[in-house]
């Protein structure tokens, strides 16, 4: 199998909808690097602070409930690639009232995620579930090496224990046996939700939210510094960002890729 070939069929099943109409140039780089990402939930009485960052990304979130419901939450961007994307913290207001630790395919039902960052919203997300935990702290370490001849190896860590690690080929799982056959795009969720419940399945789509993002690694995104977000039209109505009426008129940021070869650095 040729490696052009490989990323043909990974990128399918990744993101089907979306190859090959991205518009970037190729990263000559590719395969000598990872995509990784870090998040942190904090907990104490009343009150849930969330971080992520990533290699595209960085972002806070800060929740308040009353051990019932979610009374107040807001959101910061602080490294994001759009004009746009300050703006998605405001959707958050959306799981004002909602129940700590609703399940999160409720809290994605309804097209709520689009209207949202994908980002933000992932981490408001598991920012309900955590307030319903008796824990302090939760840490999540991502990581999904760049795919050659189609084949990569992505894992999560929580609280430094591997929860998840996969052996992927063109798009779908080889190992462990069990999982043999599984895909790691389109179809996901469903597998995953039949097979895995509570953290478990929280680590899981944590993975499988990173491995989508990963494939950005493959084009140097950020040349388009300063040109419309409109032109990337596989994007066209996916996130806040893209949403009409703001695509229009956003641009793409410079700053906001940043390469993690030694790991995600803690927090300043």
């Amino acid at each position: 199998m040729s490696s052009d070939t490989g990323a043909a069929s990974y990128l399918r099943a990744i993101v089907p909808e979306a190859y090959p109409d991205l518009p970037y140039p190729a990263n000559p780089d590719y395969g000598t690097g990872a995509c990784r990402r870090r998040i942190v939930l904090n907990g104490s009485a009343g009150r849930v602070e969330g971080w992520l960052s990533d290699n595209f990304h960085e972002m806070t979130v800060t929740l308040e409930h009353d051990s019932s419901r979610v009374k107040r939450i807001s959101g910061e961007m602080i490294r994001y690639p759009t004009t746009a994307c300050p703006g998605a913290s405001r959707v958050l207001d959306e799981l004002v009232g909602i129940e700590v630790g609703t399940p999160s395919a409720t809290l994605f039902a309804g097209g709520r995620a689009r209207r949202n960052c994908t980002h933000l919203f992932d981490l408001a997300v598991l920012a309900v579930a955590h307030a319903e935990r008796c824990e302090q702290e939760r840490r999540y370490d991502i990581l999904v090496p760049d795919t050659i001849e189609g084949q990569t190896k992505i894992s999560v860590l929580r609280n430094q224990v591997t929860i998840h690690s996969w052996a992927v080929v063109d798009g779908w799982i080889v190992a462990p046996r069990e999982l043999a056959g599984q895909p790691v795009g389109k179809g996901f969720a469903q597998w995953a939700r039949e097979l895995y419940s509570g953290d478990e399945l929280e680590a899981a789509l944590v993975l499988s939210r990173l491995n989508y993002l990963a494939v950005g690694r493959r084009w140097l995104t950020e040349t388009f510094t300063g040109e419309p977000i409109g032109r990337n039209a596989a994007l066209h109505d996916v996130c806040y960002a893209y949403s009409k009426g703001l695509r229009e008129h956003a641009v793409f940021r410079d700053g906001a890729r940043q390469e993690f070869p030694e790991g995600i650095p803690e927090r300043d």
